[in-house]
């Protein structure tokens, strides 16, 4: 969706659970080559939900994200935030319910969430 003029607030505590990962190293040199693959963007994260609604099978949403400056600690898609790339596709599909994989392309924060909510949002969902 092109439709920079809107935005959409995530507010954490209003969203579903998730799940934390802990990277843990044993020394200080395998410490810098992984802490140095995250700086990089070598690591590659993969976020799976359950969503009502079927969307299309794949797609991108490439908003602009920042803080939110009405809303703390809420983000937002917004056009005077930093660009923001997530694509998703379908996994599978019951109903009205589906699996989908999405993996964000940069690493901003709250960046699925804002990513999905605008689309959600949006009059052409996913």
């Amino acid at each position: 969706n092109s439709n920079n003029n809107k935005t959409h607030t995530t507010t954490p505590q209003h969203n579903p659970p998730h799940f934390l990962v802990v990277v843990l190293t044993w020394d200080r040199k395998t410490n810098a080559r992984v802490s140095r693959q995250f700086q990089e963007r070598k690591v590659s994260k993969t976020y799976l939900a359950l969503v009502h609604g079927v969307p299309t099978e794949t797609g991108v949403v490439n908003q602009p994200i920042k803080r939110s400056a009405t809303s703390f600690p809420s983000y937002e898609v917004h056009p005077e935030g930093k660009p923001s790339e997530t694509t998703w596709q379908v996994l599978k599909s019951a109903g009205n319910i589906a699996l989908v994989e999405f993996q964000p392309k940069t690493g901003r924060t709250h960046q699925v969430r804002c990513d999905v909510g605008f689309e959600y949002s949006s009059p052409n969902r996913l």
